[in-house]
């Protein structure tokens, strides 16, 4: 899927805008290692779900992670 020439200084400054969190960066460098469920991730990082996932959709939604889910488990 191509995406439009207009929207990639978007994607560049969100991807940017999102890096200036800690945390964020502290899972890409977790996800950098080996792929874990959002439960793997809670737990090595010592924070609650509902945080996580609003980091986690901030990182999908600029393109700097990708989801799957098998069965229950999202990865």
């Amino acid at each position: 899927m191509q995406t439009p020439a207009t929207t990639i200084p978007h994607l560049i400054a969100a991807g940017f805008y999102a890096l200036c969190d800690p945390l964020i960066i502290s899972v890409l460098e977790l996800l950098r290692q080996q792929e874990l469920c959002v439960c793997d991730l809670c737990k090595a990082l010592g924070v609650n779900q509902s945080k996580l996932s609003f980091h986690l959709k901030t990182l999908k939604e600029t393109a700097l992670v990708h989801s799957r889910q098998e069965g229950r488990w999202i990865y």
